[in-house]
């Protein structure tokens, strides 16, 4: 028998879903592991070798847990099952039908679902994971409440102190551009760690919510869709991040506007921007210029290659 369509694992541990991050020009997600069926695979050969290519493990069929045929193809399956892989440490694989400079997989990282987009989420949802025990009984604690995920582009915004309950949100915000980090360094230890000049990301972010320096645009459901942070004594910009999410130019403006107005204008105003020739970062480059801001010079900021701006 032939099949046809895509087969996935449902990966579980302490209560954690193992997830693979693929990134874009202009999107990056999470999926569960998987892949396309090759002909003469069976949906659980092809699951299982995903996981091994995408994640470095091996694995046993625990069980089915959703079979479901694409709305869009009436031939095409999506096969999804319940894989366990003892004490084995997943590590990030690679793609084989891709180059190593088109990689598009990203990280490896065991999620909560409250650590996943609503968006993602629903992908879960539909490879069965209310079949797992853990799972049913956790939905069984959730308070009944409307939500519902902002859409791309959406403009109804407001900028706000970020707090030290936004932590979460800050860092996945971050973890967003992770995968352009890594297009320039090996690794993203000092990145995140620091060195002997630069704090870790960690206390840097407390440091500017306790100075009440960092400031984070959200929805009307107080969805993060960027964050910019300053420096008040070096009349610096910090930290600047747009979602994936939204438009780099409406929200960027809006925070760029908000944090500048928190400077001296009557003094240099320094900011770097990740030397990467992604989209995402030539438009941010070209929202720099438009506010008046010049390219100054290239450095590194913890180990990473920046582009220096300047707004005299």
């Amino acid at each position: 028998m032939h099949y046809k369509g895509r087969a996935q694992c449902l990966v579980i541990r302490d209560g954690k879903i193992l997830m693979v991050k693929h990134c874009f020009e202009d999107d990056a997600h999470y999926t569960t592991p998987g892949g396309g069926i090759e002909p003469g695979e069976t949906p659980e050969q092809a699951a299982l070798r995903e996981l091994q290519e995408e994640c470095n493990v091996t694995g046993g069929i625990v069980k089915k847990t959703s079979e479901w045929k694409c709305p869009l193809d009436d031939d095409t399956f999506l096969y999804t099952y319940q894989v366990d892989i003892g004490e084995q440490t997943p590590s990030l694989g690679h793609d084989p039908e891709l180059t190593a400079d088109k990689q598009c997989l990203a990280e490896v990282r065991w999620l909560a679902l409250d650590e996943i987009s609503e968006v993602d989420r629903v992908y879960l949802w539909s490879a069965g994971l209310m079949s797992i025990p853990e799972f049913a009984r956790e939905v069984g604690t959730w308070v009944r409440e409307i939500s519902y995920p902002s859409r791309r582009g959406e403009s109804v915004m407001k900028i706000r102190l970020v707090t030290h309950a936004d932590i979460p949100k800050w860092i996945a915000l971050s973890r967003e551009f992770d995968c352009y980090v890594l297009e320039l360094v090996p690794d993203l230890s000092e990145w995140y760690n620091g060195n002997e000049a630069e704090v870790s990301f960690e206390v840097y972010m407390n440091a500017k919510i306790a100075k009440q320096e960092a400031f984070m645009a959200v929805d009307k459901r107080e969805g993060c869709l960027g964050i910019i942070a300053i420096s008040k004594k070096n009349n610096n910009i910090t930290f600047f991040g747009v979602s994936h999410n939204v438009d780099v130019q409406s929200v960027g403006h809006a925070l760029l506007t908000h944090a500048l107005a928190q400077l001296d204008s009557s003094k240099p105003v320094r900011s770097n921007i990740m030397a990467s020739a992604a989209p995402r970062f030539q438009a941010k480059r070209e929202l720099y210029l438009a506010c008046g801001f010049a390219h100054s010079h290239d450095s590194t900021e913890c180990g990473v290659p920046v582009n220096t701006f300047v707004k005299r």
